[in-house]
């Protein structure tokens, strides 16, 4: 549990476990970041993370996983195991912490988003000893250290912990307000799936700190878990960012760069300056997402000759009221729809981000979305199913309303998790199947498309094997991926290349839901 004494001071192995497998074009650098500073003081990492068809499988086949789970713990033998977990995949951070206990008793922690705004749920109903709260580097840090000094672990900024069947908690510490002293993401742990050619798109982040409201997003509630505690949004140096992205270009094979910030253009002069350091000295080509209201035809040049292919913006919602009063987007269709034009005139790749199902939905405002995007022409559009997270406002809005939400335990492109009058979750599950048909499809083909979303609206549970509906399954599949190769999946378009999920088909980011899902 403790590696050899250097200098008199005992070292720790730390497993940090990933439950998801590491996509071709994002990376977990909330756990490299945190792998990054323990290393830094001499701490032994580890990480598991799930193979492709591991996660794939996990609902299926978990024994597979908790074999070469406990295989990897009994030979590395580490004094704590860090989970990372989003709300989403809650279940799976369960699995581990009753796999590991069932087995050692080696302490366990929560991190990552999901503990963050649910961390009383998290902690009491999983067999986890410890959840940080928070921004977990140095949280992370210091738990380590006092466990291997075997001191006091109760009074940890940013940790919660049990004691005697009660769950102690402990305010958050100030935030890091120079970013530029927190170590690079510690991509070592990964750098298997760069030797493999699996990593597209090398994700980098170059600002901490949402400063919007949004409705569905848990950023206001990071502020206000914040408040007092420093300035929420945190911008790196672009000196910092540029010598990450050069050591990371010299020792990895780098194709693309993907910034992960919420709003990579929010420092209009910063983000100029940045292109050309980046034009000049890195060269590769990179993706960002931004904001309607944050861009300009200067910063959209900018960022094209500096080797940007594609800049993805949130579009959210075509209703007016929907997006600005029910999802708070603050902006208005003409900014959307101009800044999308602007970008595309520069020469660069758009995809928008759209939600479906948020609180008040109906099938008109469904459809105020897809002309929106058919106004726009974006060369690709990402729309997912609203999801009810707990601590942002639109949660609070579906429970005021007394509206069903169910636990959410997947991810919200093939799940509906609430149950509201004026939209039905089987309604809203076929507009996400076709949403994209819509969007470029010629309105002559529509009768087809409408024809398809019945089929899909109306076929039932994967549960049920009975023949026709196994045939009208194969028939909506077939159908809709037929007609997205012919209208959709533009092959000039990177992003789309990247994203080898879309090149084999509709199914690995959908699935025919079950009866619980659909209502």
């Amino acid at each position: 549990m403790l590696t050899e004494r250097r200098k008199g001071k005992s070292l720790m192995k730390v497993l940090l476990v990933y439950p998801l497998h590491i996509r071709s074009f994002e990376q977990p650098l909330g756990v490299l970041y945190v792998s990054a500073v323990l290393k830094q003081h001499g701490h032994e990492i580890k990480l598991f993370k799930l193979s492709e068809q591991e996660d794939w499988n996990f609902e299926k086949e978990p024994s597979v996983v908790e074999k070469s789970f406990l295989d990897v713990v009994h030979h590395f033998n580490p004094g704590i195991i860090g989970i990372s977990l989003l709300s989403t995949n809650f279940h799976r951070g369960q699995l581990f912490a009753e796999w590991v206990k069932k087995n050692t008793d080696i302490k366990i922690v929560l991190g990552g988003a999901g503990p963050t705004v649910e961390p009383e749920k998290m902690l009491s109903q999983s067999k986890a000893d410890f959840l940080c709260v928070g921004e977990g580097e140095y949280a992370a840090l210091d738990l380590v250290q006092a466990l291997e000094e075997r001191s006091d672990t109760t009074r940890i900024a940013n940790i919660w912990s049990k004691r005697n069947g009660q769950i102690l908690k402990n305010e958050v510490r100030p935030l890091v307000e120079d970013l530029d002293t927190i170590p690079f993401p510690d991509r070592e742990l990964i750098r298997d799936e760069f030797e493999n050619g699996n990593i597209e798109w090398t994700s980098f982040i170059s600002s901490r700190g949402c400063p919007y409201q949004c409705s569905y997003c848990h950023n206001p509630y990071l502020q206000k878990l914040y408040r007092g505690k420093g300035r929420f949004t945190r911008i790196r140096s672009i000196e910092k960012i540029i010598e990450e992205l050069k050591e990371v270009k010299s020792i990895y094979s780098v194709k693309r760069v993907t910034f992960s910030d919420d709003t990579f253009t929010i420092d209009p002069k910063r983000i100029l300056e940045f292109c050309s350091f980046y034009a000049g000295e890195i060269t590769l080509p990179f993706q960002c997402q931004t904001r309607a209201n944050h861009v300009s035809k200067e910063i959209f040049r900018a960022l094209k000759d500096a080797g940007c292919q594609e800049v993805h913006i949130g579009l959210e919602a075509g209703n007016d009221r929907q997006r600005n009063k029910v999802l708070k987007r603050d902006m208005s269709r003409e900014q959307i729809l101009t800044a999308i034009s602007d970008a595309k005139e520069a020469g660069l790749k758009v995809a928008t981000f759209n939600i479906i199902g948020a609180p008040y939905e109906t099938e008109e405002t469904v459809w105020d979305t897809i002309h929106l995007n058919r106004l726009a022409q974006p060369e690709a559009v990402y729309h997912t199913i609203f999801m009810p997270l707990t601590g942002s406002e639109a949660k609070d809005i579906c429970v005021k309303e007394g509206w069903t939400i169910r636990e959410i335990n997947a991810g919200y492109y093939g799940a509906v998790f609430l149950e509201q009058p004026s939209i039905s979750p089987r309604k809203l599950i076929a507009y996400q199947y076709v949403f994209d048909l819509y969007v470029y499809c010629p309105r002559w083909l529509y009768p087809i498309v409408h024809l398809l979303r019945f089929l899909w609206k109306t076929a039932p549970p994967t549960e049920d094997r009975r023949l026709l509906g196994r045939i009208q399954r194969t028939i909506a599949n077939q159908g809709v991926n037929y007609l997205k190769k012919v209208f959709y999946l533009r092959s000039d378009w990177s992003y789309s290349d990247a994203c080898k999920g879309r090149k084999k088909g509709i199914n690995d980011f959908l699935h025919f839901p079950t009866s619980g899902e659909r209502g």
